[in-house]
């Protein structure tokens, strides 16, 4: 899936438990202030988040999207990794 980044104003932990819970989040980690998530359906997802940051008293600071490399979409469908 693509790679959504998420900067708030704070530790981003509290978050990941409710951004596992949105449909179409294939995986979610905590990283100090920025939250990364793999999901299918990207759009969908980004407003969820934010509504989930601003639940939690988290401002969004910034929001990045990063598609899945060809090495990335190789793995997911083979199982194995480039040499």
């Amino acid at each position: 899936g693509t790679l959504i980044e998420l900067t708030v104003d704070g530790e981003a932990a509290p978050l990941a438990d409710a951004a596992r819970q949105l449909p179409g989040v294939l995986k979610v980690e905590p990283a100090k202030d920025v939250l990364r998530v793999y999901a299918e359906r990207h759009g969908e997802v980004i407003a969820a988040l934010v509504r989930a940051a601003e639940a939690a008293g988290r401002t969004v600071h910034d929001i990045h999207l990063i598609p899945p490399s060809l090495e990335t979409l190789f793995v997911a469908l083979t199982g194995r990794k480039l040499d």
